[in-house]
């Protein structure tokens, strides 16, 4: 092995650096290299998809397991704009099921680290 690559893959300390895989799901089709961290500091960390599906736009996020699913849910509608809907006016759904209860935990809900949850509009829009 080269110097020139032992030295990149060494702290300052000497000892080497591993840094945390991202799952291969959250480069699709999001912004790259921007993970959003969401929720309160947690010993167990996931980082998950949410996909808006009427702008086909998907945003990827870094939260703690025992978060509740709603403030996920919430932090990605505010970046795709629809902040200020209820929570009512969208459907979100995880491995084509339907999540019914927001008050689950990410753990409980059935996500693991690379998860996609789809969020859509509950009913259909008129086009404009």
């Amino acid at each position: 092995m080269s110097a020139a690559k032992t030295g990149a893959a060494r702290g300052a300390t000497g000892s080497a650096t591993v840094a945390k895989a991202r799952p291969f799901v959250t480069a699709l089709r999001t912004p790259r290299g921007v993970v959003v961290r969401v929720g309160g500091d947690g010993p167990e960390r996931v980082t998950l998809r949410v996909q808006f599906e009427a702008l086909w736009d998907a945003v990827a996020f870094d939260i703690a397991k025992d978060e509740p699913l709603e403030t996920l849910i919430r932090a990605a509608l505010g970046r795709f704009g629809q902040g200020e809907l209820p929570m009512s006016e969208f459907v979100t759904k995880l491995n084509g099921w339907e999540v019914m209860d927001m008050g689950v935990t990410v753990a409980e809900s059935g996500a693991r680290d690379g998860s996609t949850f789809l969020v859509a509009h509950r009913f259909r829009r008129p086009v404009r």
